[in-house]
């Protein structure tokens, strides 16, 4: 059960890490900022050709409902869509990896923090 709640969580940092700058690439719309995401996944855990595709896929739809929410003038309003947009991508991820590479995606997240926790204590 815990390694359920690590890997959900895991799976909406991720998501959410990858969202500035796939939301803000130089230049394109949703197919390119969901070939960032699929990218920067990439650089984390090795993905098939054919999980690249699905994930893409999905990306390109969930892309595209990020962009339908920045219209959005009711901040909450666009806080709680983005949050259900996010769950249902991360939820369409989960069904895509494997569950090593959700594994290799936790250590990758946690090797993150450490660096980010690290850099924060050498600064101070």
């Amino acid at each position: 059960m815990k390694t359920i709640k690590l890997v959900t969580v895991l799976m909406v940092t991720v998501l959410f890490s990858n969202l500035s700058t796939a939301a803000n690439p130089q230049k394109g719309g949703a197919d390119n900022k969901a070939g960032v995401l699929v990218e920067k996944l990439s650089k984390d855990i090795v993905l098939t050709n054919h999980q690249k595709k699905e994930i893409t896929e999905k990306a390109k739809v969930f892309m595209t409902d990020v962009e339908k929410v920045k219209s959005s003038t009711d901040n909450e309003e666009k806080k709680l869509t983005k949050e259900r947009i996010g769950k249902a991508y991360n939820m369409a991820l989960d069904s895509i990896l494997t569950n090593e590479q959700k594994e290799q995606l936790l250590v990758k997240q946690n090797e993150r923090k450490e660096a980010l926790i690290k850099k924060y204590q050498t600064q101070q």
